[in-house]
């Protein structure tokens, strides 16, 4: 006999912050949690207009404190080619 999982229910969790956690995950009796997957993003506000990045990791993303400045070179597609912190 062959058990099969499947996936029963997805825990997401979002902030706005430097400060990333995993959510809370409740499990059934039979339940096993499963691969963990997590994914930043920084949006830039530029005069107007917004730009993205996604940070490779916690520590790339942990560099980019709210409020702080960053001078961005954007190519002609409006996609982040370099970024420096001022």
């Amino acid at each position: 006999m062959v058990e099969e999982l499947t996936m029963v229910n997805t825990a997401v969790s979002q902030g706005y912050d430097n400060n990333p956690y995993w959510p809370g995950v409740s499990l059934q009796a039979g339940q096993q949690e499963g691969n963990r997957v997590e994914s930043y993003q920084v949006t830039f506000d530029a005069g107007g207009k917004t730009y993205s990045y996604t940070p490779e990791g916690a520590t790339d993303f942990s560099q980019f404190e709210p409020g702080s400045e960053w001078l961005l070179t954007v190519n002609n597609f409006g996609n982040i080619v370099e970024m420096q912190r001022k």
